[in-house]
């Protein structure tokens, strides 16, 4: 992909920095964002650095990301939001922390036609699954024909 499209879609071409993001180097990623790179910069698979550091539990970084602004309901490829990933993953912390950050509890994964909670559900996160209940959340697969 030529660079000028990389930095109009806000891609970083340098990987480095969600390496950073995967890893939890909140230093790395804060030099990254001090030198220009949006924070909202998608790789190659179309995911955000806050997408990377809710899939693997850095509650801190992500609250550096939302801090920073990035989007709290950002998508990656396959539509899962930070929270579906987090949720998924048995990561508490970060599904408390995107919720106090005001990640919608409701959005559904396109593919799967679950939200964060069902994730949490069929990976056997029980507190997650409790927390996000407490929330307002549904574990259903067709939340519109369950209720309807």
């Amino acid at each position: 992909m030529p660079k000028w499209l990389d930095k109009l879609l806000g891609r970083v071409p340098d990987p480095a920095f969600f390496a950073a993001a995967k890893k939890g180097d909140a230093e790395q990623i804060r030099r990254f964002l001090d030198a220009g790179t949006a924070v909202d910069a998608r790789d190659e698979w179309d995911d955000t650095a806050l997408t990377w550091a809710a899939s693997s539990g850095h509650v801190e970084l992500c609250k550096l990301l939302i801090d920073r602004g990035a989007a709290v309901d950002a998508r990656q490829y396959e539509g899962a939001t930070p929270m579906i990933l987090a949720a998924d993953h048995g990561h508490e912390a970060v599904v408390r922390c995107l919720v106090e950050q005001g990640a919608d509890v409701h959005a559904r994964h396109p593919k799967e036609d679950m939200e964060a909670m069902g994730f949490a559900a069929r990976s056997g996160h029980r507190s997650i699954v409790e927390y996000l209940e407490s929330q307002g959340g549904s574990w259903r697969y067709h939340q519109s024909e369950a209720t309807g």
